[in-house]
């Protein structure tokens, strides 16, 4: 008896307590909640809106196929910008700053650490050809965009536009209007850095 006696209340109380705790209070509730609202709005601000309207950076490459623009040179489709680093130059031959900027672009092809790909854009195929040809070709694959249709889904508007795509097919950056050697060792060559073993002098 003195045993029960002494365990009982001790024994009562406690299942007392355990069932009228509550496992989490209001007051915890709602801190979580509101952290869980806090951490929603960042992933919404920094994720999902992200891509700025009109430029497709931060988003997937859309899915495309363009067809060879030379017989001697591949096309160029969206499954060729997954799995590695690219950069895809939009180019035109009747496009006086994408005659400018070329001598870079066969520079930046010539060092063989990223792959370089063309889109020409609405342009006639033997003149670009012609132009190929007389200024040298920088590019693994070259598509024909004769309608401009690859280009508006990549949100391109006029020649020259240059696009570092990541190696999962997302366009990383891009740069409208002729690319110059400052703007690429200041925008696109340390992006690459992060990405690949890139030595700054080679550029």
């Amino acid at each position: 008896m003195k045993v029960s006696a002494f365990h009982g209340p001790h024994l009562r109380q406690s299942a007392s307590a355990t069932r009228h705790a509550p496992i989490v209070t209001l007051k915890q509730g709602s801190l979580v909640l509101l952290v869980g609202l806090f951490i929603g709005a960042l992933i919404n601000e920094f994720v999902l809106k992200a891509p700025v309207e009109g430029t497709r950076v931060g988003r997937i490459v859309p899915e495309f196929s363009a067809p060879p623009l030379m017989t001697n040179v591949r096309g160029l489709s969206s499954r060729d910008l997954k799995g590695t680093v690219s950069i895809v130059n939009i180019f035109a031959s009747w496009c006086g700053d994408c005659r400018a900027e070329h001598p870079l672009i066969m520079r930046i092809a010539a060092r063989g650490y990223v792959a370089v790909h063309g889109l020409n854009y609405k342009d006639e195929p033997d003149a670009a050809v012609r132009w190929l040809r007389t200024l040298g070709n920088p590019y693994v694959r070259a598509g024909a965009d004769r309608n401009g249709e690859v280009a508006a889904m990549l949100g391109v508007r006029d020649p020259p536009e240059t696009l570092l795509i990541g190696p999962f097919g997302r366009i990383i950056y891009r740069h409208r209007g002729p690319l110059t050697r400052q703007a690429f060792r200041d925008s696109i060559l340390p992006l690459l850095q992060s990405l690949l073993e890139i030595d700054e002098g080679d550029y």
